[in-house]
């Protein structure tokens, strides 16, 4: 009966189904009857026009063909290069870790390099290619050349010249390789080997260069340390001698003749120290063994201590006589006479040994002393001389700054003197291209293209063929639709040509019945996305007594009026909330659009905006008068005139009230809902109120001020 805007039937769908949905701006309509297209059609509509398939291939073979004459034909020759990543020598001060190999973007850099405004720029001097006219700005031997004939150009400038070379060249590299592929590309075979050599050697050339720049520069640099190095150890040295000789201090190893001194001391004192160490363990020792005794029992570490020459005799006769004795003991007895002298003689010499022992360590003991003596003189020697230094310390510390001056200068001079004479050497990594692929040019011309140009022109041609019959299929349908369209349709109900307002209201009151869709397979939705279907159902099912309630409650509104008089504007409103004002705007005016009406819709509910939520989801229509109210097209009649319009009234905007075949509203309905009070910028422009009281009935009321008639 009629077609729904595609973008409304989404948001019902998608409001019904899964809960409001993202909005899809445009919202088309569906096709028109009569103007599907199904795949047997399709392919009946191009083979029914095949005969314009010959005349779409000679119109892309002849643009092929302009192709291939207007392009001048263009030989390649290729070459490579292979980047040396070895090492090589570069002068520096002092030695440093190597680099790390050479990574992409290093590559990256030489392929730059070897396209570079100065490689091209070497190579275009070196070939003269000033005098050539494929690089000097001369116009091509092409179709413009014979049409127009060809013209003296402007003398290039180098940059003009060098960009021309360039885009002859194409560089690339494959991935994961050292390998740098070279195109050049020109109007002969031996041009463009020609050109491919001159590259190579330019950029071999530029990179020598590079290299020995580098190395010169580096050399200047050198030089100019060592002369600073020179000045500034030169001047270091003086300024330590002057210092010298004003403080008469002379220095031999690096020290004063306090410092000197004061090694001396300190290695006197550790001496003195070590002494009476020494001396002191040995008299602990001596008292530990005369504590112990010389017997034979006695440890061998006491004896050790006691070791003097004449001690060990007097303990070998003591030892030898006791041994004597007690041999005499075993035969003669104790009491015998040469027994009692030998114990006398044992008693002597034991007193003796005593006396020695005691001797000893009365002798350690001056040791002892004299090594403390000795450590108490070096430590005043030292703490002396201390103090000699202390007082000049001031001096001494201004003297060893001067001196580590020149010493660091002094170094720094021999590092870069040794650089520069004996070419200390630093490594790096950097690419060295080698040229591992001769220039060799191809036979066959690389441009134009002859088959891809006649594969384009064949497939364009089949576009050209498919496009064409398809439109002429449309136009020949739309024709016939509109030619069908014109023959059976009735007459349109004659319109008053006075000036005047709607005078016929009828003032009964016709019942609504609630809409029956039990009948339906598919259920009504629930909520604001349903009241668009309900709209639909009620609208297509005439049998019903909604349906004939609310054709009878149209007839109402229709009366004449003049051609140029606004439309007519009713507000619907119910006493309560859901009494259905909403579903009865829309049902009125779908019944208008069956009948090839142009019927707008305004939301001016502002307690329940169900209208407004519908927006953003259909295609807007209008008006260009940016003041006017906004129109979206919701849906459209099957004779193509009627349409419904939804919109929102908001506050400053103007009613499209423009009379005139472009801009034609036959009617307009403001669906209050249960606020009886439309929009104040509206109730001047009220023609009347379509009211809907607690009963389902609907009662048309006439405004106290009507739509004044047109001038």
């Amino acid at each position: 009966m009629r077609r729904v805007s595609v973008a409304l039937e989404q948001f019902r769908m998608s409001r019904a189904e899964v809960g409001f949905g993202s909005p899809h701006a445009g919202g088309l309509g569906a096709p028109e009857s009569g103007m599907e297209l199904d795949v047997g059609d399709l392919f009946g509509a191009v083979a029914a026009r095949w005969r314009l398939f010959p005349f779409a291939l000679a119109f892309t073979l002849a643009l092929a063909g302009l192709y291939i004459l207007a392009t001048p034909s263009r030989y390649a020759a290729t070459m490579s290069f292979l980047l040396d990543t070895r090492e090589h020598l570069t002068s520096a001060l002092t030695p440093s870790v190597p680099a790390n190999g050479p990574d992409s973007p290093l590559v990256e850099n030489q392929m730059r390099l070897l396209t570079s405004k100065r490689v091209l720029q070497r190579a275009y001097e070196d070939m003269n290619l000033q005098d050539d006219p494929e690089f000097s700005g001369a116009p091509r031997a092409g179709l413009k050349a014979l049409i127009f004939g060809a013209s003296k150009p402007a003398e290039p400038s180098i940059n003009q010249a060098t960009d021309l070379l360039g885009r002859a060249i194409t560089v690339k590299r494959a991935d994961k390789s050292y390998v740098i592929d070279v195109e050049t590309r020109a109007s002969s075979p031996a041009k463009a080997e020609r050109i491919a050599e001159g590259l190579a050697s330019a950029f071999l050339a530029t990179q020598a260069q590079f290299s020995a720049n580098v190395a010169n520069t580096e050399r200047k640099w050198i030089d100019g340390r060592l002369d600073d190095l020179r000045q500034r150890l030169k001047q270091a040295e003086a300024r330590l001698q002057a210092y010298r000789e004003s403080k008469s201090l002379a220095l031999a190893d690096g020290m004063t003749p306090s410092e000197q001194q004061m090694k001396t001391a300190n290695a006197s004192l550790i001496e003195a120290r070590g002494k009476r160490m020494e001396a002191e363990a040995r008299l602990a020792q001596i008292d530990a063994a005369a504590k112990a005794g010389t017997e034979a029992g006695a440890p061998e570490t006491s004896r050790e201590a006691l070791r003097s020459p004449l001690l060990d005799k007097l303990l070998a006769d003591h030892a030898a006589l006791a041994s004597a004795t007690v041999a005499m003991q075993a035969t003669l007895g104790p009491r015998h006479p040469a027994i009692v002298a030998n114990q006398s003689q044992l008693t002597a010499q034991r007193a003796q040994i005593d006396r020695e022992i005691r001797h000893i360590r009365d002798v350690q003991r001056g040791n002892v002393l004299a090594a403390r003596k000795a450590e108490q003189a070096a430590e005043a020697n030292v703490a002396a001389l201390s103090k000699t230094i202390a007082d000049g310390g001031a001096t001494r510390q201004e003297l060893s700054d001067l001196d580590r001056q020149t010493v660091v200068l002094r170094d720094n001079y021999e590092k870069a003197l040794a650089a520069r004479e004996n070419n200390q050497a630093e490594a790096v990594f950097s690419p060295n291209p080698v040229l591992i692929s001769q220039p060799l040019a191809q036979a066959a011309p690389v441009s134009p293209k002859a088959l891809p140009a006649l594969i384009i022109a064949i497939v364009g041609a089949l576009n050209l063929w498919v496009g064409g019959a398809l439109g002429l299929e449309f136009l020949a349908r739309r024709g016939a639709r509109r030619k069908a369209r014109s023959s059976s349709a009735p007459a349109p109900a004659p319109r008053a040509t006075a000036a005047g307002v709607v005078t016929n209201l009828a003032t009964e009151a016709v019942a609504l019945p609630p809409f029956d869709a039990a009948r339906d397979a598919e259920p009504d939705p629930e909520g604001d996305a349903g009241i668009f279907q309900r709209a639909l159902r009620a609208a297509d099912a005439p049998d019903s007594g909604y349906y004939q309630a609310v054709a009878r409650l149209r007839q109402t509104l229709r009366a004449p009026r003049a051609a140029d008089a606004p439309p007519p504007l009713f507000a619907v409103t119910a006493e309560e909330e859901g009494a259905g004002a909403t579903t009865l705007a829309l049902c009125l005016a779908l019944l208008g659009c069956e009948n090839g009406e142009r019927v707008l819709v305004i939301d001016g509910n502002a307690r329940r905006p169900t209208l407004s939520a519908l927006l953003p989801y259909l295609r807007p229509v209008g008006p260009e008068d940016g003041r006017c109210l906004s129109m979206f097209a919701a849906c459209d009649g099957e004779d193509g005139e009627g349409r419904v319009l939804l919109g929102r009234f908001n506050a400053g905007d103007r009613l499209p009230l423009q009379a005139g075949p472009g801009a034609r509203l036959d009617l307009i309905l403001l669906d209050c809902g249960a606020d009886a009070r439309p929009p104040a910028a509206l109730r001047p422009a009220l023609t009347g109120f379509i009211e809907i009281d607690r009963d389902g009935a609907a009662r048309v009321r006439r405004a106290q001020r009507a739509i004044p008639a047109a001038a």
